[in-house]
């Protein structure tokens, strides 16, 4: 190896270690990334230990099944969630590494090298990393993905039988891991139908019993009868599609720079590079790659599977697109352009320096930033405040109102989650979800809010929860006049009649 690529070696394994290590303390400190999914996720836990399924209609029942065997192992959903969160990011580890040296047909060469620090580092980078170890049903699904893509690779580069029948299994499991998995379907039907005589039959037909045998089981689901939205063919209808292609290409830029930066790009910007961005990954389907090879293969499910996203979104009137629901279409193309790169050794060292550089410095910042916020989505931090006082303080003065009082809190998310999936709102919002998707709050509806927030308070129909001390929320409810009840995890405020 030449001194230019030494240096790049140690740069990389740099970015890497300390990537790596900053994720690890993370983890250790927080935890899992909770959402309102993951609360709903527990319950269908516990509904399973039950025999109900009151939430089979909504989420796939393989993630829910793996979090209720803590109750026959006597720990926790909490530490146990933590640990299949470990497992998952040992299993991403494992196979984006054996993917990396299947890619390359040199495992001793520079680029082969190269190939596996960029990889692991992606597998690091801000969102990838908060995804993988996510308390979510998407994170099982995104390891269970790459360890598709792994065995798909294999078995089309050695036409072996053991990777197939590895393959047509993941392509069955997929489906019952995550509804997603259902765009596998149209994916291995038209590889069959152009390939049809190197064995694709077997993972289509895998994938299609089980789609059928999951409309037999939990015949409610979300692809029985879809809610499609009234202004399908509509001028609002043009807008959102506007609003979709522009946001996949904000996403798209994000992971490899910064969300914060992409986010401020102007959508008259954002959508003709949405356009091209998907009008390049054809072109370079059927012009830049052999249409049997690998390249074709991964970037193939990605434009399908981007397809399908935006298909379906558009006909139920939702706007996720996000960095969870894009990272299944990222991956792939990920994967495809390292491969190109990886062809150009000429332009290999200076692309993962690039590549490393970018996607080190954005994470490291949103690091640091998130050390610096003051409220936090973490599992270990919920498990220490439902252990607490607090918690069983607060359910004992809800069960004193003669009506269910309404629970605002400085931290909405978290005391829903620990009162498993009761309605908190802020008290002074400055956002609201709706149809999948964040929006400002106009300065109107905040005031409005806010003062309703007070009428509730002053009336006795509420409780306050804060986690952390508020001079705000304190001075505009004038304390002096609440009950106000202090705990090591936080206050409880409300008046009494």
């Amino acid at each position: 190896m030449n001194p230019i690529g030494q240096s790049t070696h140690l740069t990389l394994k740099l970015f890497l270690g300390l990537m790596a290590l900053i994720s690890l303390i993370s983890f250790w400190i927080y935890g899992p990334y909770f959402s309102p999914d993951t609360t709903n996720y527990f319950l269908y836990a516990q509904d399973m230990q039950g025999q109900k399924n009151l939430y089979g209609s909504a989420y796939s029942p393989v993630y829910p099944f793996l979090i209720c065997l803590s109750s026959y192992f006597g720990i926790g959903q909490i530490n146990w969630a933590a640990g299949l969160a470990l497992i998952i990011y040992g299993v991403n580890i494992l196979f984006t590494i054996k993917t990396a040296h299947l890619l390359q047909n040199k495992p001793s060469s520079p680029s082969q090298q190269y190939l596996v620090f960029i990889a692991l580092i992606f597998l690091h980078a801000w969102w990838s990393f908060r995804m993988c170890t996510w308390a979510h049903a998407d994170s099982l699904f995104y390891a269970c993905l790459m360890a598709w893509f792994y065995h798909g690779i294999k078995w089309i580069k050695s036409h072996l039988k053991a990777p197939l029948v590895v393959f047509s299994l993941l392509s069955a499991a997929l489906i019952w891991t995550k509804l997603n998995g259902i765009i596998l379907i149209p994916f291995l039907g038209i590889l069959w139908v152009r390939n049809y005589k190197n064995g694709w039959a077997w993972p289509f037909i895998s994938s299609l019993i089980a789609y059928l045998a999951y409309q037999y089981s939990y015949p409610g689901n979300v692809f029985s009868s879809p809610f499609v939205q009234e202004n399908l063919f509509s001028i609002w209808s043009a807008k959102l599609a506007f609003t979709q292609i522009s946001e996949v290409f904000k996403i798209s830029l994000g992971f490899l720079f910064s969300d914060f930066l992409t986010t401020k790009i102007p959508d008259f910007i954002a959508f003709p590079g949405g356009i091209l961005l998907f009008g390049g990954l054809i072109w370079a389907i059927f012009n830049a790659f052999p249409r049997k090879g690998i390249p074709f293969f991964l970037l193939f499910f990605s434009s399908l599977y981007l397809l399908g996203l935006l298909a379906f979104q558009h006909l139920i009137g939702f706007e996720e697109i996000n960095y969870r629901t894009l990272f299944p279409f990222i991956w792939p193309v990920f994967w495809a352009f390292m491969i190109w790169l990886g062809k150009r050794e000429k332009h290999l060292i200076n692309g993962a320096i690039i590549i490393g550089f970018f996607l080190f410095s954005h994470t490291m910042a949103g690091h640091v930033l998130y050390f610096n916020k003051t409220h936090h989505n973490s599992l270990f931090e919920a498990k220490s405040i439902q252990e607490s006082e607090l918690i069983a303080e607060i359910k004992k003065v809800q069960a004193q109102f003669s009506a269910p009082p309404h629970l605002y809190s400085d931290h909405p998310e978290m005391l829903s989650f620990l009162l498993e999936n009761a309605p908190v709102s802020h008290p002074f919002p400055k956002t609201y979800f709706e149809a999948g998707k964040t929006r400002p709050l106009s300065s109107s509806k905040q005031k409005k809010a806010g003062q309703l927030f007070k009428e509730q308070m002053n009336n006795g129909k509420a409780l306050l929860v804060l986690f952390k001390p508020n001079q705000k929320i304190s001075e505009e409810i004038h304390m002096d006049n609440f009950t106000v009840r202090i705990y090591p995890k936080g206050n409880l405020i409300f008046k009494k009649k």
